[in-house]
């Protein structure tokens, strides 16, 4: 895993594990406390995206309650996965919006941190609630805004 300026970025195997294991946990606990455990196991199972169980089972009329249940929690629950996907693939504790690395201690707090804490301040500070989940944005020559991808 490398930073913006090409660096390799690295935590430890056992810092990567424990993440891995908090989020887990996390994600867990949401989808039980949702009161879907049942479908997920179902999904693991048989290799099936968990979404497409909630899915079946929210047309079923069964599990709609469930369903309601976690989509309450689903903006946590899709950062926590998000989180796992990035361990996946290498690039967890690299910030989405400028590549730097992610301080260990705020993985430690927020295990599920998109942005460095640079980042983050900019994302709330464009956001009228300070909740902002977007990228910051660049201005243009022009002075218009421009995403940066």
């Amino acid at each position: 895993m490398t930073d913006s300026t090409g660096t390799a970025v690295k935590f430890s195997r056992a810092f990567y594990k424990e993440q891995r294991r908090r989020l887990e946990r996390a994600r867990d606990g949401l989808l039980a406390k949702a009161g879907v455990s049942a479908i997920r196991t179902a999904a693991e199972a048989r290799g099936a995206p968990v979404a497409e169980d909630l899915e079946r089972a929210a047309a079923d009329g069964d599990q709609e309650i469930a369903v309601s249940r976690l989509n309450g929690s689903r903006e946590t629950y899709q950062a926590v996965v998000a989180a796992l996907t990035r361990i996946r693939e290498g690039t967890y504790g690299l910030c989405e919006n400028c590549s730097n690395p992610i301080p260990e201690a705020r993985l430690e707090a927020v295990p599920e941190a998109r942005y460095c804490m640079s980042c983050q301040s900019e994302i709330e500070a464009m956001t009228p609630s300070g909740a902002g989940r977007s990228r910051p944005h660049a201005r243009t020559p022009a002075g218009r805004e421009q995403s940066r991808v």
